[in-house]
């Protein structure tokens, strides 16, 4: 805000919430210009930071606690139970474990670190979703390429999303590459629910949310195809001959000693041979 009267201070309103790096950029600039207006500068924090979060970094460590459960769940999956081969198999336990881990981990910020402040429903429920989505997106992946998958997967959605979350730094101070994948990647929507949620009164969380919502339905459509894939897979891919029968499948009745010739022409077997 300008002056009122002359040689009035002028006022600067900034939200530490939003990130306190962005704030002290901003201070220093204004500060530069109310020096050479011969003016004081007053700064005004009009959504100051939690006595627990004082690097403001918080939403980050949560947002990315979200991601991490998602694709993980799916590593240890692939490696610890292969056989849950069908999507269906994995939806309940993926339901399962984006809720119960959802549930925990705003325990463990809220309750035991005191990284959040309440919100619990809110908190836990964008959790869930986030984690749930994540998962379906990385199962794809794990379960048509392997293990192998994880790597690539952790670098799309953490090691990409860390700098593009504005979490650590100001949005504005990395390369333009992340501020393009500020709005497509899980984890910079992630970071901005759980900044919302706490300090903003969860204003504008209904585009993130539809972010990751479209990483869920994107990682459905390709978990359908994978079972496909998979199954067809398993049909031709190990090369097995038409003609070899499926496994259970009832042998074919074995021929009777003496029942072909030398020639290989069948003999008959009366009684009367038999006998003699």
């Amino acid at each position: 805000m300008l002056p009122t009267a002359p040689g009035g201070a002028a006022e600067l309103h900034t939200a530490s919430a939003a990130g306190p790096s962005q704030q002290t950029i901003l201070r220093t600039v204004f500060q530069q210009v109310a020096e050479g207006q011969r003016t004081t500068l007053e700064t005004k924090d009009v959504r100051p930071l939690t006595a627990d979060d004082t690097m403001g970094s918080n939403s980050l460590y949560v947002a990315t606690s979200w991601i991490m459960a998602g694709f993980l769940i799916m590593a240890v999956l692939r490696g610890g139970a292969p056989e849950l081969r069908r999507f269906r198999q994995f939806l309940p336990l993926l339901a399962g474990w984006a809720v119960g881990m959802a549930l925990w981990l705003w325990l463990l910020f809220d309750v035991l670190i005191g990284a959040v402040d309440g919100h619990a429903w809110v908190l836990i429920g964008a959790g869930a979703a986030t984690i749930f989505c994540v998962s379906l997106a990385a199962g794809a992946f794990t379960r048509t390429i392997g293990l192998a998958a994880i790597v690539p997967v952790m670098i799309v959605l953490m090691l990409l999303g860390v700098p593009a979350s504005g979490g650590g730094l100001p949005i504005s101070m990395v390369p333009e590459v992340f501020r393009t994948l500020q709005d497509v990647l899980p984890l910079p929507a992630a970071v901005d629910i759980a900044r919302s949620v706490v300090y903003f009164g969860g204003h504008g969380i209904g585009g993130n949310l539809l972010t990751i919502a479209a990483w869920g339905a994107a990682g459905l459509v390709l978990n359908l195809l994978a079972d496909l894939w998979l199954a067809h897979r398993a049909r031709q891919g190990k090369g097995i001959p038409a003609d070899v029968p499926r496994a259970g499948a009832p042998a074919e009745p074995e021929q009777a000693d003496g029942e072909n010739g030398e020639n290989g022409a069948r003999v008959p077997v009366t009684a009367g041979s038999a006998s003699s």
